[in-house]
């Protein structure tokens, strides 16, 4: 098991929306960060109101989207004008 305390996207200026989820091993499903309008300046951590335990089995999941209105070809890569999926967590061990 691992507590998690904050949740972070990144995208750069193509991202159009991106969340971060637990799915359990119940079936359930629970957001820990949803941001279905993507700002560019809002790539920070966000410190969940309360801590969040991932249980043994359970998976995360990080889903991305983007719009890229030209024909040009975008590639993976660290400059702004490239793009990028990344779902970042502080967490620990349970105390």
């Amino acid at each position: 098991d691992i507590d998690i305390f904050t949740a972070n996207l990144h995208m750069h200026r193509l991202g159009t929306s991106a969340s971060l989820t637990i799915e359990r091993t119940t079936g359930e499903t629970d957001c820990l960060l949803s941001i279905p309008d993507w700002d560019f300046d809002w790539q920070r951590s966000y410190v969940l109101q309360e801590t969040v335990r991932l249980n043994e089995g359970d998976k995360l999941a990080l889903s991305c989207t983007w719009d890229n209105p030209t024909d040009q070809d975008v590639f993976w890569g660290e400059g702004t004008g490239d793009e990028m999926c990344l779902g970042i967590m502080m967490m620990s061990l349970p105390q």
